[in-house]
């Protein structure tokens, strides 16, 4: 499946695209959303407002607070990363 930035930028057209694949794997397309959300920011590194651009949030907050999701793994190395800096 090719997306294209256009897709992105044509009102609910991304979504329209993405909803039969969605149903294809047995995927709800507000799931979708969520882990798009958590994949752009916590594994592609994509900023919060350029993610927020791509799902049509009216605001970054909304991305972050709502759609995002901690990962497990991020959280350990979180720890680890604090837990470091007390043994120095």
């Amino acid at each position: 499946m090719n997306i294209r930035y256009s897709d992105y930028t044509d009102g609910d057209k991304n979504m329209e695209r993405i909803a039969p694949l969605g149903k294809e794997i047995g995927v709800l397309t507000c799931a979708f959303r969520h882990s798009l959300a958590t994949v752009l920011i916590t594994e592609e590194n994509i900023d919060p407002k350029t993610a927020q651009g791509i799902l049509r949030h009216a605001s970054s907050d909304i991305t972050m607070d709502i759609y995002t999701h901690a990962q497990d793994d991020a959280k350990r190395k979180a720890l680890e990363k604090f837990e470091a800096r007390l043994v120095q």
